[in-house]
């Protein structure tokens, strides 16, 4: 009679780990949509403080600066994370709070394309 290995001692087996798994997730557009957003707000904020002439309190430079860091860093890590990295942190990031289903329905188009491109490019290059 075989031996069958109790549960937690079986390999787990993940998409992220197998060669050939697909780039393109759902966390994945999602860290590039907030991302995005953040860095928009960052440029459309440095934009706004060098043409007006108004004078800014001192901490706004600091807050636009943390925003743009902040959405390249998630930019970065959505482009060229690991898989299982860009997936953890866009579950956690997903799940924090409920506002987050508003940038969830702006990711999903970002998918949609994104998919369809990386399902193109598979049939192009399969003979």
């Amino acid at each position: 009679m075989a031996k069958t290995l109790p549960v937690s001692s079986r390999r787990k087996r993940s998409s992220a780990k197998r060669p050939g798994a697909p780039w393109v997730t759902y966390p994945r557009c999602f860290l590039l949509t907030v991302g995005g957003l953040f860095v928009a707000l960052g440029t459309w904020g440095i934009t706004d403080i060098c043409t007006s002439g108004e004078a800014v309190p001192s901490w706004l430079p600091w807050l636009i600066g943390v925003f743009t860091i902040s959405g390249l860093w998630l930019l970065g890590t959505g482009l060229f994370g690991s898989s299982k990295e860009a997936d953890k942190l866009g579950d956690q990031a997903s799940s924090a709070h409920e506002a987050m289903l508003l940038v969830m329905i702006l990711a999903a188009p970002l998918y949609f394309l994104l998919k369809w491109i990386e399902r193109r490019s598979s049939n192009r290059s399969s003979p």
